[in-house]
């Protein structure tokens, strides 16, 4: 008799992790397993942003994480700590130089994406803050 587990899916995401799927090599769309699988989340993953760059990818997680991986060599870059609420939404500026994500208390925090250090967040919005952008110019 099999174990539950064996019949699992290999390309099935795991908890805590981030996949990336290689679409230039796999024009196909033979995409069962993914081309990196970045960890480090304790819990799901709920959101992802490229920096304008393409150099960065950050993640948010249900731990109350932010992580910003470096994915050239899927290194963690920074590991950015919210105010311990789900942060549910992440934007990047258009310079690259700052991280905003959102969350549930309808507070968005910022933080430098080169030191990791956080900026005094915007804490005027009444519900949660599920989506935000920055102006392509930036303001």
């Amino acid at each position: 008799m099999r174990n539950k587990r064996s019949k699992r899916n290999k390309g099935q995401p795991r908890k805590g992790s981030v996949c990336l799927w290689d679409l230039i090599s796999r024009p196909t769309g033979d995409f069962v397993l993914p081309a990196r699988r970045l960890t480090g989340h304790s819990g799901d993953a709920w959101s992802v942003a490229f920096s304008p760059d393409g150099r960065l990818l950050a993640s948010a997680g249900k731990d109350g994480t932010v992580r910003l991986w470096n994915v050239a060599d899927s290194q963690e870059v920074h590991t950015l700590a919210g105010d311990a609420v789900l942060l549910v939404m992440l934007a990047f500026h258009p310079d690259g130089q700052t991280l905003a994500a959102g969350s549930e208390d309808g507070n968005i925090n910022l933080w430098s994406v080169t030191t990791g250090q956080p900026k005094p967040p915007l804490r005027w919005h009444l519900g949660p803050v599920r989506a935000a952008a920055f102006s392509p110019d930036g303001r």
